[in-house]
């Protein structure tokens, strides 16, 4: 049988605890083919029933197979198995190879905690961890020994070291520090450490609710106005995103020695208020391991010194026991996997009070809503509670808008088309009108032509042609000579009397003018034949004109209707009737046809 050379290598991160995927490498460096071969995997928590089968190895060659290690049952954190064995197998039972590989929580911790715990629901990035204490009980040591949980065990680097950390009875942290966990749904929260000098103002409260951003100075004055609710939206925002959704607490074991101390009264005061404030902290007391060395070695293992500070702690703070937690920090520069385990499991525990924080506010927040109670709520809660009740309305207003806009659009659209008709209808009835009169004007001037023609042009005519009389008409009606008419009238147009008259032209024009001087005075005669003077004639035609001009603008108050006939005056509307009032109307741009019809009122 060839010797085949198995390794192992570090499994791929999982989301699952009861499923993580373990690479494995074979190389047959010499010997015959084998077929059939397979790998069986022993080490607890994982199923042992189950094998993987290997390709065919062949001399010379590698082979890289994935084997994958699932549980029956539910896993957490502390079932993790320490190590993983691993034994490839030929067909008939013969063992091949075997190795161990020492499980490292890195594998499980990134990829499970942040599929298990997501703050998006929730509208966050990140969940917020407030790291408080007592000066020198390990909070910055803590934050350190996080990073150190969620570095790999075969990176060949030193374990990390963020946080500036000493053991001298000074503050290490001066100021508020966030402390972004790459990897990992947390951002921890660094204070300064309390000592009876300090936190005597509301700065803790301030903490809790996020009025203090990143690098405050934990010595600087607190204005008031800073812990109450600003009315801009963003500053509000900001503070939700700052807001602590769990509280790690951590507790020197060697203050529980006296209870009743001014300090520890002083403890108790801050840890009260925390819970006040809406939030149940985590316990971690410190420095155990000073107490009893076997902590360090296994601080998830059971201990009589270890139990008897967590009771006490428990006991002082008035918490179950199940919040209390040993913590031990990383001092050390290589992995531990006990360290590594009871880090992971205070992890996991601060991660589900931040969610079982988060789904708190959620459900205060709809209950608060259905019984219309806002005053129990976060500020921001209050907030987008108000400006969903403000989208609500404006919406409501915005629909009710729209509907009265169509609405209106339709009414002007009616009332623009009846408009437009009573346009067309009132110029069809000008054109008639206009029409009418000029044929009533074109049938009194054809009228008064007649007349003037029949009766008063003959006359016109007559005193046209009647030579100019200087002696009155019984003066020559006297006188029936030619001469005497010569004379009398002056005219020496005629030459010498003998000679006129033995003219036949003259003679022939006297005549003439003799006729009509004769017709001239028997129409002078006669005052009552009808237009028997220049006078009467013109007042029968000024008569007549002005007459048929009244008769004509009268027919210009009616218009025919469709059957012919005349229908009322063409004045304003009724107001009262059912077309629609001018009123109505005048909302629309019609003045030029309310100045024709207006124009049109007698």
């Amino acid at each position: 049988m060839g010797k085949v050379i198995m390794t192992v290598c570090s499994a791929k991160k999982t989301e699952r605890f009861d499923r993580i995927t373990v690479p494995i490498e074979l190389k047959m460096q010499n010997g015959p083919t084998i077929d059939g071969a397979r790998i069986h995997y022993s080490g607890g928590a994982y199923n042992e029933d189950e094998y993987t089968p290997v390709p065919t190895i062949k001399a010379g060659e590698t082979l890289d197979v994935e084997v994958r290690l699932r549980s029956q049952w539910h896993m957490t954190i502390a079932d993790i198995p320490r190590r993983f064995s691993f034994k490839l197998k030929s067909a008939n039972g013969w063992i091949l190879a075997k190795e161990t590989i020492n499980v490292d929580h890195a594998w499980y911790v990134s990829s499970a905690l942040n599929k298990t715990f997501d703050p998006a629901p929730y509208g966050l990035k990140k969940f917020n961890a407030l790291i408080f204490g007592t000066m020198g009980s390990g909070k910055s040591s803590f934050a350190n020994s996080i990073f150190a949980l969620m570095s790999g065990a075969n990176s060949d680097e030193a374990l990390p070291c963020a946080q500036p950390v000493h053991g001298s009875d000074d503050h290490c942290t001066v100021s508020l520090r966030c402390i972004d966990a790459d990897g990992l749904p947390l951002r921890m929260w660094d204070t300064k450490g309390l000592t009876t000098e300090n936190y005597k103002g509301p700065e803790l409260e301030a903490i809790m609710k996020g009025s203090l951003p990143h690098g405050w100075d934990m010595d600087r004055h607190i204005d008031q106005t800073m812990l109450s609710e600003s009315p801009d939206s963003k500053v509000e925002v900001i503070r939700f995103g700052r807001t602590p959704h769990a509280v790690v607490f951590m507790l020197p074991y060697g203050e529980l020695d006296d209870t009743d101390g001014e300090f520890m009264q002083k403890i108790l005061d801050q840890f009260s208020k925390i819970v006040r404030l809406g939030i149940n902290p985590i316990v971690l007391v410190a420095k155990l391991d000073d107490a009893d060395k076997k902590v360090r070695a296994d601080p998830c293992a059971s201990n009589g010194t270890k139990g008897a500070k967590l009771k006490a702690a428990a006991e002082f703070l008035g918490i179950p026991v199940g919040n209390v937690y040993p913590c031990i920090n990383y001092l050390d520069l290589s992995k531990s996997f006990e360290i590594d385990r009871n880090l992971a499991i205070i992890l996991h525990r601060i991660l589900s009070m931040a969610k079982q924080r988060c789904e708190s506010l959620q459900r205060e927040a709809s209950n608060a809503a259905r019984m219309n109670d806002q005053t129990t709520l976060p500020p921001i809660y209050r907030k987008i509670g108000e400006l969903e009740t403000a989208l609500a309305e404006a919406s409501t207003r915005a629909e009710k808008g729209e509907a009265e806009r169509v609405t209106a659009i339709a009414r002007a659209d009616e009332l623009a088309e009846k408009l437009e008709a009573a346009v067309r209808g009132l110029q069809a009835r000008d054109k008639a009108a206009q029409r009418k009169a000029c044929i009533c004007l074109i049938g009194i001037v054809i009228v008064a032509s007649l007349v003037v023609v029949t009766f008063v042009a003959p006359g016109w005519f007559a005193t046209a042609a009647t030579p100019t009389t200087e002696l009155s008409l019984p003066t020559i009606e006297d006188s029936r000579t030619a001469e005497d008419f010569v004379r009398c009238n002056g005219s020496v147009a005629l030459g010498e009397l003998s000679v006129v008259a033995a003219t036949p032209p003259c003679l022939q024009e006297m005549e003439a003018a003799a006729g009509a001087l004769v017709a001239l005075v028997a129409a002078a005669k006669h005052r009552s034949t009808f237009l028997g003077t220049a006078c009467w004639q013109a007042l029968v035609t000024l008569v007549v004109l002005v007459g048929g001009a009244a008769w004509t603008f009268g027919t210009m108050h009616t218009t025919p209707t469709p059957v012919g006939k005349d229908s009322k005056p063409c004045s304003e509307p009724d107001k009262n009737s059912d077309s629609e009032s001018f009123e109505e109307v005048g909302h629309f741009d019609v003045a030029l046809s309310g100045e024709r019809i207006r124009s049109l009122d007698p």
